[in-house]
């Protein structure tokens, strides 16, 4: 299996045993502008390789100026985690955040939100 797609069956796999835990009290540790944020509530939903939902608080995987690093059960598991995030995550340029985005998803996911922000822009 190469790399890139390595990358995406893992995060497959943490979006999985995420899944798991909705309707459960996580904690969702992340990247705001540049600022560690840290929000514990019940999980509600998720959109793989999209955000998930805590509490009232959208938080997406990987986005501009936001990105996660890690959220947890209550008993201590981290269900998802991103090593691949820099130290006060602040990326705003498209192209800077699709990078960030490879990291930790892999290139073919990368191409695919690259696709449909194509069609939406064609749409306008």
């Amino acid at each position: 299996m190469k790399e890139r797609e390595a990358k995406e069956a893992k995060a497959l796999e943490m979006f999985k045993h995420l899944k798991e835990y909705v309707g459960k009290e996580v904690t969702c540790t992340y990247w705001w502008y540049g600022e560690k944020e840290e929000e514990t509530a019940d999980l509600v939903e998720l959109s793989d390789f999209a955000y998930v939902q805590i509490g009232i608080k959208d938080i997406p995987f990987v986005s501009n100026g936001i990105a996660i690093i890690e959220i947890d059960s209550t008993d201590g598991k981290v269900l998802y985690a991103n090593p691949y995030i820099e130290y006060a995550y602040n990326r705003m340029k498209e192209k800077d955040v699709d990078l960030a985005k490879e990291k930790v998803f892999g290139k073919r996911i990368v191409e695919l939100e690259k696709k449909e922000r194509e069609k939406e822009y064609k749409r306008k």
